[in-house]
């Protein structure tokens, strides 16, 4: 699901823009919602695609910069709205942050943004998980392995960066995740895209951050095997 939240100064703009994403996702029969930022109550859902459309904010460069670096980790991509000459190269160092010119081809241009949108929300998708207290969304492309720990009863999802512990099951978890995990052990998941090598002999899976896997049963060497799983 993609999700916009709309900062837009004018309103006569605003209403321009819901218009264009209404007919867009309407023609292709897409599921969306739209959200004005200061209309909001309730948290978006964490798992939802979300696109923040704002009015450049012309401050000084510094605090813009500033104020893009932090809607970045807020959002999974930011789209500024600007309509006079701005200084964008000191803005091409920050990811998922870019730029529409309100001119001409405002209208060609910002359904080529759409598209570029829907594409991504096909191909990025995330695993959403209570962690003691908090709910959390990692992209399922980060994540290494999942292993259970059966003496303390709990799920363990390894990125290259944490460790996060759940108490769904690795069960629950293996039918939520896509084809990219394989259950190479009855307590462990592996991410195939993150794996280097297969030590068939001794039974361990290395992968591209040089951790190796013990968890490696004879079931899944055999289906390996025959199937070409990598």
């Amino acid at each position: 699901m993609i999700c916009f939240i709309l900062s837009i100064e004018k309103k006569e703009e605003e209403e321009k823009i819901q218009n264009k994403i209404h007919k867009e996702f309407f023609q292709k029969n897409m599921e969306y919602k739209i959200y004005i930022e200061k209309q909001i109550t309730d948290p978006i859902p964490p798992y939802y695609l979300k696109i923040y459309l704002c009015d450049f904010p012309k401050v000084s460069q510094q605090e813009d910069i500033a104020f893009a670096k932090q809607l970045y980790q807020k959002y999974d991509h930011v789209l500024f709205l600007y309509d006079h000459k701005t200084p964008l190269e000191a803005f091409s160092g920050i990811p998922k942050v870019s730029f529409l010119y309100k001119g001409p081809k405002f209208s060609k241009d910002f359904l080529s943004y759409i598209d570029y949108f829907l594409k991504e929300a096909k191909t990025k998708q995330y695993l959403v998980f209570q962690d003691h207290k908090q709910l959390l969304k990692i992209p399922t492309s980060e994540i290494l392995y999942i292993e259970k720990n059966t003496m303390q009863r709990i799920t363990i999802i390894h990125t290259k960066e944490m460790q996060l512990k759940t108490n769904i099951s690795l069960q629950e978890l293996e039918n939520r995740l896509n084809s990219s995990f394989l259950r190479t052990h009855k307590s462990c998941l592996v991410n195939k895209n993150h794996i280097v090598s297969i030590d068939r002999k001794e039974r361990i899976i290395t992968l591209d951050n040089h951790e190796k896997i013990d968890l490696v049963s004879v079931r899944f060497l055999q289906k390996f095997m025959k199937n070409k799983l990598l």
